[in-house]
């Protein structure tokens, strides 16, 4: 038996309305190459400091004042500036997001993204052709190793990182999942920022941030300056082997997407090994309800599930697919809670 599917009957105007959407979609690349473009000459830095007039900001940037104007009105269709009536620019909330100075600016994950990942994205056909990730078939290195010889792509990795993690880490430390938790330790912590956020929060913990060496210098800074030098250690090591015991909370933020699951479960298996009686596990990451819908929130996630493709050969995951990497470890996950950012806090306690 032969089953005909109903192909609705589409109208001039729908088919036109489609065709522009596509056109957007298509040509969507443009908003993070102007983004870069206004990082990288300091247009977002300028503007945050004061407002100014094209021409005056021209002069302080050494941009012709014409194509200025240009890329200033792209960044006024995108609202990260506004002009007033003296014909002075002005950054918005979310243009001051784009400054280097601004708490919780998202300025390094904005470099990263157009510098290195963006570059990834031209080989998803491929990475979908072969199941792997785009860097593994340009003959590049899987994992992280690679940042411990290069200073200058792995600050800007770690910065990109600490971007990511900055708001997350704030709801993290606001909620009650870490109350009476002595020493934390957070592994694949980069910078620091995670821990620092905590231990503002919980003025009796301590913290370990454990991660590869390259990371080392950018935490202790970070640990300095926020004035945490004395509860707050970063330790180097490679998760794959071992984990620092003496925890009473362990945290995994946005690791486990980087590997597919018998690496996740290599990460799992060490810390699972290092804890001990009422230690607890937190696992952060994005969370999908299949099948997806057309929100903001599930195309983020659908977005960072190719992102990992092709960086990495990985993938998100659902609280399902999260679940049976757990208990495959030796888990039980507890209870899921929401955070920042689209992502989601999955706590889980060993299994007897």
């Amino acid at each position: 038996m032969t089953v005909k599917l109903a192909i609705p009957k589409e109208t001039a105007s729908t088919l036109e309305a489609a065709a522009e959407r596509l056109a957007e979609l298509i040509t969507s690349s443009w908003i993070s190459n102007a983004i870069h473009a206004g990082i990288d000459l300091g247009v977002f830095d300028a503007l945050a400091e004061q407002p100014d007039t094209v021409e005056n900001l021209g002069q302080r940037l050494g941009c012709a004042p014409v194509a200025l104007r240009q890329l200033l009105h792209a960044c006024e269709s995108l609202q990260l500036c506004d002009p007033d009536e003296q014909g002075r620019y002005a950054a918005t909330t979310m243009g001051r997001m784009l400054a280097s100075q601004t708490p919780g600016s998202q300025q390094a994950w904005a470099i990263l993204w157009s510098r290195e990942l963006a570059a990834l994205w031209t080989g998803l056909a491929e990475s979908v052709r072969h199941g792997a990730s785009v860097r593994s078939l340009r003959g590049v290195a899987a994992g992280f190793e690679r940042l411990v010889d290069d200073p200058v792509r792995a600050d800007t990795f770690n910065r990109a990182m600490t971007a990511n993690t900055w708001w997350v880490a704030e709801a993290f430390a606001r909620s009650q999942m870490l109350d009476g938790c002595s020493h934390v330790v957070d592994v694949g912590g980069g910078h620091g920022v995670l821990v620092i956020a905590l231990l503002r929060q919980h003025r009796a913990m301590r913290g370990t941030v454990y991660d590869l060496a390259h990371a080392a210098v950018g935490a202790e800074a970070a640990f300095a300056a926020a004035s945490l030098s004395d509860r707050a250690e970063f330790v180097a090591g490679d998760f794959f082997g071992s984990v620092p015991v003496g925890g009473d909370a362990y945290v995994l933020k946005s690791v486990l997407h980087d590997w597919p699951d018998a690496k996740c479960a290599r990460i799992l298996a060490c810390c699972r090994a290092a804890m001990s009686g009422p230690a607890r596990l937190f696992v952060i990451e994005r969370l999908a309800t299949l099948p997806l819908a057309a929100t903001s929130s599930d195309r983020a996630w659908a977005r960072s599930d190719l992102n990992m493709l092709v960086a990495h050969g990985a993938c998100e995951r659902t609280e399902s697919m999260f679940g049976a990497l757990l208990k495959g470890a030796g888990f039980r996950i507890d209870s899921v809670h929401a955070l920042s950012m689209g992502l989601a806090c999955v706590e889980a306690h060993p299994l007897a």
